[in-house]
């Protein structure tokens, strides 16, 4: 592995600059790795990886480091080229944990690891080309992308040379792919045991093709610790990074994750705006209460109700994220069946074959069917 001077020790995880979560280390005390004497483990131990022929396997010759992207609390990130199969000098985001999070063996990056291979193929997903391992420790490798973070688009109300999108462009048909993009690949997050504490549109990344992609994200078990580590780096935390249970009790669950989609939905739609107060402190003595801010007019076509239920305070009266994909893309059904609009089709949907009597609707292949 070339290091220029870096560190020997890394992991991929995509981006131009956008910063990724924090996923953890440890296999010994996760929920994700108990199992019973003699059975298989359902961690990707380095044991397992080292054994195995997965072709997603690099070795240190085929990585090399090209320069820092960013050293933080949580990961040191790089940016850096592989060599592939099927493409050479791929370029790609290098991410490991750091030194005191694998030390402390918090969060549980193996099983992490193997639960990211697990992930279907999707454009709204962050792509895993790689994976390595350097001296027992192990490393993923995902692409590097031509990108933007949402937050950054939404905020800009002017359009430079260079810029591929301004805040002003987001047309029906931009917010109806945006929106659509999201709650897939949270659907698909939540099917396969990940969370994403801390999601918000900067967490977001937006292509020059125009698709948004999700990273940051961790297993369902350590997003508890992944949220409150993220908090602590946060100097005003306020609904719109957290819902009520993380800042008040620090917990964390698949209900979090539903109020925090909604937060990044309603800033698509409302040129960056957040819902809620952005210097608002939430305090033990009030509740928190659904904001009281009009839908946007320029959107009213693809108003849906059910979005406001996601910052209910009770955590257990909120939609799933499934839910409420199904509800988004019946009023995005609905509003192109009689315009010119185009829906964007899931990426990881496989149309079933259908009868010859019937044919399931858009929406209904996406509220039922398992990605």
């Amino acid at each position: 592995m070339n290091y220029h001077g870096i560190s020997k020790f890394f992991v991929v995880y995509l981006c131009r600059r956008a910063e990724l979560p924090e996923i953890p280390v440890d296999e010994n005390n996760s929920q994700n790795s108990h199992h019973s004497e003699g059975s298989d483990p359902n961690y990707y131990s380095t044991e397992d990886a080292i054994a195995g022929n997965d072709p997603r396997m690099l070795s240190e010759k085929d990585i090399s480091i090209i320069m820092n992207i960013k050293m933080g609390k949580i990961y040191k990130r790089w940016m850096g080229s592989v060599n592939l199969a099927e493409e050479t000098n791929k370029c790609v985001v290098v991410t490991t944990l750091t030194e005191k999070l694998i030390r402390k063996k918090e969060i549980h990056w193996e099983a992490f690891i193997r639960k990211c291979l697990e992930l279907p193929t999707s454009n709204h997903l962050a792509k895993i080309v790689a994976i390595s391992i350097q001296s027992s420790k192990l490393f993923l490798i995902s692409g590097h992308l031509n990108c933007e973070n949402l937050h950054s688009v939404l905020s800009r109300d002017t359009k430079d040379k260079g810029d591929y999108y301004c805040c002003s462009s987001l047309s029906v048909p931009d917010v109806i792919k945006h929106v659509a993009g999201v709650l897939e690949g949270m659907d698909i997050l939540k099917t396969f045991g990940f969370l994403h504490p801390g999601l918000t549109t900067k967490k977001v990344l937006l292509t020059k093709e125009g698709q948004v992609k999700l990273y940051d994200f961790c297993l369902a078990g350590d997003a508890q610790k992944v949220a409150a580590l993220k908090k602590s780096q946060i100097p005003t935390v306020t609904l719109n990074q957290f819902p009520p249970e993380v800042l008040l009790l620090n917990q964390y669950t698949e209900s979090s994750d539903v109020w925090s989609t909604a937060v990044v939905l309603w800033e698509i739609m409302a040129a960056g705006n957040p819902p809620f107060p952005v210097e608002k402190k939430v305090r033990f003595d009030e509740e928190a209460t659904t904001p009281s801010v009009p839908w946007p007019e320029k959107y009213l076509q693809i108003k849906d109700k059910i979005l406001f239920d996601c910052w209910n305070h009770n955590s257990s009266l909120r939609p799933s994220i499934h839910h409420l994909r199904g509800t988004f893309v019946a009023v995005f059904e609905k509003l192109i069946t009689d315009s010119s609009y185009e829906i964007p089709i899931p990426t990881t949907y496989l149309p079933m074959k259908a009868s010859k009597t019937t044919q399931p609707t858009y929406a209904e292949q996406i509220y039922h069917a398992a990605v």
